[in-house]
């Protein structure tokens, strides 16, 4: 058996799906297989994974998000560890050597996390996530903790007492940091200080699920840890109210006063004191947004 199970889900992903395996397949640590969950795609990706033939194992379903998928590859996986890496992202070829290298010097830990590097589609790059180390769970706790999923290794016996990711944040978004706090309750988090991961980072549009999981997210924190997760609350809060300013802006710029107003006042319902943040009054009160808005506020007033 492997010792690493590498689970990649995909969807609709011919774009980058190549470049994610290959990355994989560049491993300097050889011990792995890799299971892609083929996650109902209507893209060329079932062509694209048949062309590896014995390389992968690939797994076909219905489309159910990607937590789902994730699960899926986990049930097929006989590694001792598992690592994940979404189909648009990239691994360096050490990325599984100093991953394995780190849960093995700590039987205690539950997974390990690097740093990530983000790829902008002109083909420039940047650090996208430096960590200062790994959280305690009451720093998790305090402030939030976010980790990207492809930068994460992780015990299969913590994935599996944690009950995988949950589906309750069908289709995506949030299920990976709730996990997170599951597995900080069983065992420590090693982190590696260097950019194993690169994430590819796009313009996207963020759907309703997001809110939705968002919510869902926070109902979570605090039905589990009361007001000791307070912090992290009020973190998950001021993300989504900076989520729907910019949001908000976007409509803007598009000349979608209505939506705009939705988003505006969404904001503001998730954050009364969204005003008083420097950073986020900043983008609101350039010169071009506050004329935009107070235009947008005095139709609104007339029409009602």
């Amino acid at each position: 058996m492997p010792l690493v199970s590498v689970v990649v889900p995909a969807y609709n992903a011919e774009r980058t799906l190549k470049a994610s395996v290959d990355s994989v397949l560049a491993q300097d640590f050889r011990d792995f297989e890799i299971i892609v969950v083929n996650d109902g795609s209507s893209d060329s990706t079932k062509a694209i994974l048949a062309a590896y033939d014995s390389q992968i194992q690939v797994i076909d379903q219905n489309n159910r998000g990607a937590p789902a998928a994730r699960n899926a590859g986990v049930s097929a996986a006989s590694g001792k560890f598992v690592a994940f890496l979404d189909s648009d992202d990239l691994w360096s070829p050490d990325k599984l050597t100093q991953s394995v290298r780190a849960l093995e010097a700590n039987p205690s830990a539950s997974l390990v996390f690097s740093d990530c590097r983000g790829l902008r589609a002109d083909g420039t790059s940047s650090t996208f996530y430096s960590y200062n180390g790994a959280p305690s769970l009451k720093e998790m706790l305090d402030n939030g903790f976010e980790i990207v999923p492809s930068a994460v290794t992780m015990r299969r016996d913590v994935f599996d007492a944690c009950g995988g990711f949950s589906d309750r944040f069908a289709p995506i978004y949030f299920e990976d940091l709730w996990l997170w706090f599951l597995a900080r309750e069983l065992g420590e988090f090693e982190y590696i200080p260097k950019e194993l991961t690169t994430i590819r980072l796009r313009d996207k549009r963020l759907s309703d699920s997001y809110f939705v999981n968002g919510r869902t997210y926070i109902e979570f924190l605090r039905q589990r840890y009361g007001h000791r997760a307070r912090g992290a609350i009020r973190q998950a809060y001021n993300h989504l109210a900076g989520v729907s300013v910019h949001e908000a802006l976007r409509r803007m710029d598009a000349g979608d006063r209505w939506g705009a107003l939705t988003w505006w006042l969404y904001a503001i319902r998730l954050r009364p004191t969204l005003i008083a943040d420097r950073d986020l009054a900043g983008r609101v009160f350039r010169s071009r947004n506050l004329r935009r808005l107070v235009r947008l506020i005095g139709r609104t007033s007339k029409l009602s």
